[in-house]
C-alpha cells in the first residue's frame, strides 16, 4: 500500500497479486466529513452502494462503484485508532 496524505485528505494506492479476481486498479479515498453526508450525496447522484459503512481498524469505509463498474473506497479515518 502507498499512502499519500495531506491536512483534507487522503489517496492510497493497493497492490493485488496478478491473478487476483479483483479488478487490477482499486482507489480509495480518504474523506474529511462523517460518511453519511458522501453517501447521501452519492445517493441522490443516483449511486448505489457496493458495500455499506463498515468498522475497519482505522475507521469507517464503505465501497461504490464507479460508472465503469471499478470500485472505490471511500474511508473515514479515526485518528485516535492509529496511535
Amino acid at each position: 500500500t502507498t499512502l499519500f496524505r495531506s491536512d483534507t485528505g487522503g489517496l492510497a494506492l493497493h497492490y493485488l497479486p496478478p491473478d487476483s479476481p479483483a479488478p487490477t486498479v482499486e482507489l480509495s479515498l480518504e474523506s474529511g466529513e462523517p460518511l453519511e453526508n458522501v453517501v447521501a450525496r452519492l445517493r441522490s447522484a443516483g449511486y448505489e452502494l457496493a458495500s455499506a459503512i463498515v468498522d475497519e481498524a482505522f475507521g469507517r469505509s464503505f465501497t461504490v462503484r464507479d460508472p465503469e463498474g471499478l470500485l472505490i473506497q471511500v474511508n473515514e479515518h479515526d485518528r485516535d485508532l492509529q496511535r
